[in-house]
């Protein structure tokens, strides 16, 4: 990393990706203890390799706050490229912080391809995927826009945050899976085109004068937005919602122990036997993290 300007800085190598909040969020101070699903299934890898630049508003003027960070990544994580093409990253976020406020509000792009290693290419048309013969090896369009906003700000009981995100975009993907590929072997088949839509919203809330932390999250994923109901007949496109609140006691500076409960929420069809109801996945969770 050279920074040969105080609002330039050029970035080389593994680096976390810059889309959205979420996805450079330090997993150590993530406080409902995991990223949101749409995170985890567009970025099961915070990182990537690439090149960024990074334009800062000069201290003190009219663009104080704002900055635009830019560039390329591999587009297949900390794995081997898929696809041999570089994907495009941007982020424009502007911040803003005085003694007792904080915000900030951004927008995201990502536009890259990856490769179909199969002769079939599947589309939604009539509520009803349809397949048509393509050429193998085909790049096909991967983009992603993304929103986020994140403001704190303190009150009688303690610091109040909220954090959201919106993301929506097209995602060639396996007939299962929304998931971004990820792996070092070029088998997967990632041929199902899906318009997808997702995000979450986090209200953290401290307790007054205590270590205490109340966090409450809801968090949605439409893996693919064009087929609902008893028209859903793949397992890969079955929407979830996810509803969490917990706690977390902040031991001293390196130990923090949190418990929280999550409520899942799938959508039902009547077409696939597993989805027919909600499925019983709730989950509670009790972590003990050391920070080192």
């Amino acid at each position: 990393q050279i920074k040969p300007h105080q609002c330039i800085s050029l970035q080389a190598g593994l680096m976390d990706r810059w889309f959205g909040d979420e996805v450079e969020y330090s997993s150590s101070n993530l406080e409902p203890l995991e990223r949101s699903l749409i995170i985890q299934k567009l970025f099961p890898d915070e990182k990537d390799l690439g090149f960024k630049l990074t334009l800062s508003g000069m201290k003190n003027t009219m663009w104080d706050g704002l900055k635009l960070d830019l560039g390329l990544v591999s587009g297949n994580n900390i794995k081997k490229d898929d696809d041999g093409r570089m994907d495009f990253l941007a982020h424009l976020k502007y911040n803003h912080s005085t003694s007792t406020l904080m915000y900030g509000i951004g927008t995201s792009l990502y536009s890259g391809t990856t490769n179909n290693t199969d002769s079939l290419w599947f589309t939604v048309n009539n509520n009803a995927w349809q397949s048509e013969t393509v050429e193998k090896n085909k790049k096909n369009k991967r983009q992603y826009i993304g929103f986020d906003g994140q403001i704190a700000f303190e009150t009688l009981l303690g610091l109040t945050n909220f954090r959201a995100e919106y993301i929506f975009g097209t995602q060639p993907s396996v007939s299962g899976d929304l998931k971004s590929p990820n792996g070092n072997t070029y088998s997967d088949k990632f041929n199902y085109n899906r318009k997808f839509s997702g995000g979450y919203f986090y209200a953290i809330q401290d307790i007054y004068n205590t270590p205490l932390t109340l966090v409450l999250k809801y968090a949605y994923l439409d893996n693919n937005t064009k087929l609902s109901g008893n028209d859903i007949k793949n397992a890969g496109d079955v929407a979830n919602t996810d509803y969490g609140f917990g706690m977390f006691w902040r031991i001293n500076s390196a130990l923090r122990l949190t418990a929280m409960y999550d409520i899942n929420k799938n959508e039902t069809t009547n077409q696939i036997a597993k989805y027919s109801k909600d499925i019983k996945d709730n989950i509670f969770t009790l972590r003990l993290q050391y920070k080192f």
